[in-house]
Protein backbone atom coordinates (compact mmCIF):
# COMPACT_ATOMS: atom_id res chain seq x y z
CA UNK A 1 0.00 0.00 0.00
CA UNK A 2 2.68 2.15 0.88
CA UNK A 3 4.06 1.80 -2.80
CA UNK A 4 0.83 2.92 -4.31
CA UNK A 5 1.16 5.89 -2.04
CA UNK A 6 5.01 6.58 -2.66
CA UNK A 7 3.73 5.97 -6.78
CA UNK A 8 0.51 8.68 -6.35
CA UNK A 9 2.79 11.62 -4.73
CA UNK A 10 5.26 10.81 -7.41
CA UNK A 11 2.82 11.46 -10.43
CA UNK A 12 1.24 14.11 -8.97
CA UNK A 13 4.94 16.18 -8.23
CA UNK A 14 5.92 15.10 -11.95
CA UNK A 15 7.57 18.35 -14.30
CA UNK A 16 4.32 19.95 -16.12
CA UNK A 17 4.64 20.01 -19.61
CA UNK A 18 7.44 19.64 -21.97
CA UNK A 19 10.01 20.44 -19.64
CA UNK A 20 12.66 17.89 -18.03
CA UNK A 21 13.18 17.01 -14.68
CA UNK A 22 16.84 17.78 -13.38
CA UNK A 23 18.77 15.05 -12.42
CA UNK A 24 20.49 14.84 -9.28
CA UNK A 25 24.46 15.43 -8.97
CA UNK A 26 25.27 12.36 -8.26
CA UNK A 27 23.42 11.17 -11.14
CA UNK A 28 24.79 13.68 -13.73
CA UNK A 29 28.62 13.29 -12.76
CA UNK A 30 28.13 9.89 -14.23
CA UNK A 31 28.37 11.26 -17.55
CA UNK A 32 31.51 12.57 -16.84
CA UNK A 33 32.85 9.53 -15.97
CA UNK A 34 35.96 7.88 -17.68
CA UNK A 35 36.53 4.61 -19.11
CA UNK A 36 39.11 4.02 -15.99
CA UNK A 37 36.71 5.26 -13.30
CA UNK A 38 33.63 3.25 -14.66
CA UNK A 39 35.92 -0.10 -14.59
CA UNK A 40 36.75 0.95 -10.53
CA UNK A 41 33.52 1.45 -9.41
CA UNK A 42 32.17 -1.74 -11.80
CA UNK A 43 35.00 -3.49 -9.43
CA UNK A 44 33.82 -1.80 -6.00
CA UNK A 45 30.32 -3.03 -6.31
CA UNK A 46 30.75 -6.40 -7.39
CA UNK A 47 33.57 -6.73 -5.09
CA UNK A 48 31.86 -5.24 -1.41
CA UNK A 49 28.54 -7.52 -2.23
CA UNK A 50 29.04 -10.30 0.41
CA UNK A 51 26.77 -12.75 -2.10
CA UNK A 52 29.91 -12.77 -4.85
CA UNK A 53 32.51 -14.44 -2.51
CA UNK A 54 31.31 -17.79 -2.33
CA UNK A 55 30.45 -17.77 -6.08
CA UNK A 56 34.13 -16.31 -6.80
CA UNK A 57 35.56 -18.87 -3.99
CA UNK A 58 33.87 -21.89 -5.41
CA UNK A 59 35.08 -20.54 -9.31
CA UNK A 60 38.75 -19.91 -8.16
CA UNK A 61 39.09 -23.65 -6.50
CA UNK A 62 37.35 -25.11 -9.61
CA UNK A 63 39.97 -23.65 -12.08
CA UNK A 64 43.40 -24.03 -9.77
CA UNK A 65 41.72 -27.74 -9.49
CA UNK A 66 41.83 -27.85 -13.27
CA UNK A 67 45.04 -29.18 -13.82
CA UNK A 68 45.74 -26.62 -16.69
CA UNK A 69 49.15 -25.72 -17.05
CA UNK A 70 49.64 -22.01 -15.98
CA UNK A 71 51.37 -20.82 -18.89
CA UNK A 72 49.69 -20.54 -22.35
Amino acid sequence: MALVLFAVRSWRHRPAGATQAQLPQWMAAIDRFTPVKTFLRALLLSAGNLKNAPLTIAAAASISSSGLPAEA
